[in-house]
C-alpha cells in the first residue's frame, strides 16, 4: 500500500467526478424518464379526456336528438290530429247540411204538394160542380117534363070536368 496522499486525492477526486458524471447521467436519464412520463400520462390524460368529452358530446347529441326526434314526432302528431280533426269537423259539417237539406226539401215538397192538392181540389171542386150542375139540369129537364106532362094531365082533367060541367044541366 504505498499509495500516496496525492493518489489517493486524485483517486477521491476521480471517483467524486465519476460520481458526479453518473448523478449526472442518472439526472439526464431521470429527466427524461420523466419527460417521457409526463408525455405518457399526457398522452393517457389527453385519451381519457377525449373519451370523456366524446361520452359527454354524445351524451349530449344523443339529448339533442330525442329533443329533436320529440319535438318531430309532436309535430308529426299535432299534423296529424289536426287531420283527423279537419275530417271529423268535415264530415258532421256535411252531416248536419245534408239534414238541413233534407228539411228543407221535405218543406218544399210538402208546400209543393199542398199547392198541388189545392190546385187538384179546386180543379175538382170545378169538375163537380159543372157535373153537378149538369145532373141538376138534366134532372130539372125531366122534372119539367114530368110536371109538363103532369100539369097536361091534370089540365086536361080539369078541362073535361069543365066541359062535362058545361054540357050538364043541373
Amino acid at each position: 500500500m504505498g499509495e500516496t496522499l496525492e493518489d489517493t486525492e486524485g483517486e477521491q477526486q476521480r471517483l467524486e467526478i465519476l460520481k458526479q458524471m453518473l448523478r449526472d447521467e442518472y439526472q439526464a436519464e431521470l429527466e427524461e424518464l420523466k419527460e417521457e412520463l409526463k408525455e405518457e400520462l399526457k398522452e393517457e390524460l389527453m385519451e381519457e379526456l377525449r373519451e370523456e368529452l366524446m361520452e359527454e358530446l354524445k351524451e349530449e347529441l344523443m339529448e339533442e336528438l330525442r329533443e329533436e326526434l320529440m319535438e318531430e314526432l309532436k309535430e308529426e302528431l299535432m299534423e296529424e290530429l289536426r287531420e283527423e280533426l279537419i275530417d271529423e269537423l268535415k264530415e258532421e259539417l256535411r252531416e248536419e247540411l245534408m239534414d238541413e237539406l233534407k228539411e228543407e226539401l221535405m218543406e218544399e215538397l210538402m208546400e209543393e204538394l199542398r199547392e198541388e192538392l189545392e190546385e187538384l181540389k179546386q180543379e175538382l171542386m170545378e169538375d163537380l160542380k159543372e157535373e153537378l150542375v149538369e145532373e141538376l139540369e138534366e134532372e130539372l129537364e125531366e122534372l119539367k117534363e114530368v110536371l109538363k106532362e103532369e100539369l097536361k094531365r091534370e089540365l086536361k082533367e080539369e078541362l073535361k070536368e069543365e066541359l062535362r060541367s058545361l054540357y050538364t044541366f043541373p
